[in-house]
């Protein structure tokens, strides 16, 4: 049964005091059957949510379907730089720094393996940085920024980037997502956009 409810308001402020840390459910990464780095499928509308509660998160619910959709209005941002920005298409999460962190708090009904989509714009002199993703504050991946998957792009401008894996997360009920900044130090030139995590049943198919 999934429960399907209005998502919260992205004008609603980002930034909330950090909850008390969820057990951890465990949660593994998987890079070698994962497909490539390509183009993304365009932006869906954000997961059904559950409005905080007057000392917790935005509870981001589980699509029909099965995917989860992780947006900057539903972030709560940890860190004196880290921001949400409008930008061309939509809210930006930028000021990453190694001090700095953004979570998402969601809970899954049915879990298994998806493919983890992290959509980001990438500016001049931000190639090599590297961000960490956590889930249950156990890392699962550290990616490092690149154009590469971007065709034509040589990093003489701005260019959006979809990074692709494949992770685990074997147990139903409340988790927790991190992405931080690992390196190098100072603020990165990233935004982040958005991040999937695609069931099996529609992560079947190579982007």
């Amino acid at each position: 049964v999934f429960l399907a409810v209005r998502s919260w308001p992205a004008g609603t402020p980002a930034a909330r005091s950090r909850p008390a840390a969820e057990p951890d459910n465990g949660a593994t990464a998987d890079s070698s059957s994962g497909p490539a780095p390509g183009a993304s499928s365009p932006p869906a509308a954000g997961s059904p949510t559950v409005p905080p509660t007057p000392d917790g998160p935005v509870l981001v619910v589980q699509e029909a379907n099965g995917d989860l959709n992780l947006t900057p209005a539903t972030a709560v941002l940890h860190g004196e730089s880290l921001r949400v920005e409008s930008g061309a298409e939509g809210e930006e999460i930028r000021g990453w720094t190694p001090e700095n962190r953004a979570e998402w708090h969601f809970r899954l009904v049915r879990p298994g393996a998806f493919r983890l989509e992290m959509r980001y714009l990438l500016e001049p002199g931000g190639e090599g940085g590297q961000v960490e993703l956590s889930i249950d504050d156990r890392p699962v991946k550290v990616r490092t920024l690149s154009f590469s998957s971007v065709a034509g792009a040589t990093g003489s401008e701005a260019a959006e980037v979809s990074d692709q894996f494949y992770v685990a997360i074997p147990r139903s009920g409340p988790h927790r997502l991190s992405v931080r900044a690992v390196s190098p130090p100072g603020e990165q030139p990233m935004a982040l956009r958005e991040i999937r995590l695609l069931a099996p049943s529609t992560a079947t198919a190579d982007p």
